[in-house]
C-alpha cells in the first residue's frame, strides 16, 4: 500500500512515515523508483507486533 494507505492502516499521520523512513524508526517499505514507496500489511503488523511494552516505563532498544 502507499504511504497515505499505511498511515491509516496504522492511525498515525503521514507525516510520521515521512520522518520513520529517513530515521529508519518505521516499519519495512519497499522503494519502486526515485519517490515511491509502498508497504505491505505484513510489514505494518510485524512493526506494530515489535514495538509491544508492557509498561510505559519501559525504554525501547
Amino acid at each position: 500500500m502507499r504511504r497515505p494507505e499505511a498511515a491509516a492502516y496504522l492511525q498515525m499521520s503521514r507525516a510520521f512515515l515521512d520522518r520513520a523512513a529517513m530515521t529508519g524508526d518505521g516499519p519495512a517499505m519497499i522503494k519502486l523508483g526515485r519517490k515511491s514507496v509502498r508497504y505491505r500489511r505484513e510489514d505494518l503488523d510485524a512493526w506494530i507486533a515489535g514495538r509491544q511494552v508492557r509498561s510505559t516505563s519501559e525504554i525501547r532498544q
